[in-house]
């Protein structure tokens, strides 16, 4: 069978398995990294050698994917933490403030915001030799968001090997940078996100200000897509990701482009249809408890009934799931269709095979796959409906 590679840790591991001992590979991959102000790194001209650091604990603090070490000429490193996700930026990236979110620390704009207080209490002035511990004005500050709503003290950091090691890894580092691995389609960046208005990293200094607008340079990000324009064709990433992590380009199985959607008022059709709508709104509310491990008190996903479909809005504010009435011939159905990189980084497209459509206008329009059903739905039907919604509505 050979070497098989799965998930973000098998993506992580085939871009280190292909590059780890090819300077000009790693090169070329970390030259794909756009910063919060568009421009890659300034040093690579100056670069020696790397060292990967794969998944380390950091307490507290989370476990990043990886850590590049990057020794320059002249004894200077610059270290560079990534932090990966089989779906885009859009559909893992949650608000930090207000109610809590379970699993918030997963999501990609927390742990980016988690590395970067690592840093900040790595380098903090006056901090222990034997921890790693954030200083309290800034840990009131971050205790005002909801990814320390179960954490209200300063983080820390008390494994001796590992605090040793990032001590070492602190020694002569000229800079520090946190780059969002995604399947996101090239040329993403900060400033894209900004303008989309997606919810971003959140980060206080030792003082407990504000500090996004002058770090967001440190920030930046590498797309699956990027990585696959430098790496070999033949190559274990290439390879890897196409069992893993479909084309984020909107295709459906027969290669046909997307067809946009229209939608009829849910007041055309029948009596029968206004039960079928109730039990798939009930469908994806009970799916989205279970993979939210919702309490019932949190808002992870929201309903919005509209003239002529239903939205389903999840914990990053983005339409997620919609139920939308159609006519099929001379009889009436109904699809459910959720967002297609979801769908696919969940392996679900056999399942939700209809698409893609295109919903929505300009710069709000997005792309999703979804499933027709039929009057009447049987038991079974909506029990694998469910069991393929929670397995989608999991993706973070």
């Amino acid at each position: 069978m050979g070497l098989m590679l799965y998930g973000e840790r098998g993506l992580v591991y085939a871009v280190i398995l292909e590059i780890k001992d090819n300077l000009d590979l790693i090169k070329k991959v970390l030259g794909s990294v756009i910063l919060g102000d568009g421009k890659s790194f300034t040093w690579l001209e100056t670069l020696e050698r790397v060292d990967f650091w794969i998944e380390p604990s950091f307490g507290q603090f989370g476990n990043p994917d990886l850590i590049a070490i990057c020794y320059c000429k002249n004894d200077f490193k610059n270290v560079v933490f990534f932090e990966a996700k089989t779906v885009t930026y859009e559909d893992s990236a949650v608000p930090l403030a207000g109610s809590f979110i379970p699993g918030i620390n997963s999501r990609i704009n927390a742990q980016l915001t988690l590395k970067h207080r690592f840093v900040q209490a790595l380098i903090r002035k006056g901090s222990q030799q034997g921890i790693i511990e954030e200083g309290k004005n800034a840990s009131q500050a971050y205790a005002r968001l909801s990814t320390d709503s179960k954490q209200p003290v300063p983080r820390i950091l008390k494994n001796q090997y590992i605090v040793s090691t990032c001590r070492k890894m602190q020694a002569n580092c000229k800079d520090f940078y946190f780059v969002a691995l995604t399947n996101d389609l090239p040329g993403m960046n900060f400033g894209s996100v900004e303008s989309k208005h997606l919810p971003l990293p959140v980060l206080f200094d030792d003082q407990g200000h504000d500090i996004w607008s002058t770090e967001k340079d440190r920030f930046g990000f590498l797309t699956f897509a990027d990585l696959e324009k430098v790496l070999p064709p033949d190559g274990i990433f290439v390879n890897t990701r196409k069992n893993v992590l479909p084309d984020p380009k909107p295709t459906s199985p027969t290669g046909a482009t997307a067809t946009v959607l229209r939608t009829i008022n849910w007041k055309e059709f029948s009596h029968a249809m206004t039960g079928v709508r109730s039990t798939l709104q009930q469908l994806i509310l009970d799916a989205a408890a279970e993979a939210y491990g919702d309490d019932r008190n949190q808002n992870t996903i929201t309903l919005h009934e509209y003239e002529g479909s239903d939205s389903f809005m999840g914990p990053g504010g983005n339409t997620i799931v919609k139920i939308i009435p159609y006519r099929d011939k001379n009889s009436e159905a109904i699809r459910v269709v959720i967002k297609d990189s979801l769908v696919r980084a969940a392996e679900a497209v056999d399942y939700f095979n209809k698409g893609p459509f295109q919903i929505g206008i300009g710069s709000n329009s997005r792309t999703f796959y979804g499933r027709s059903f039929e009057i009447p739905l049987s038991e079974d039907e909506l029990n694998i409906c469910r069991g393929f919604m929670v397995d989608v509505l999991s993706i973070d």
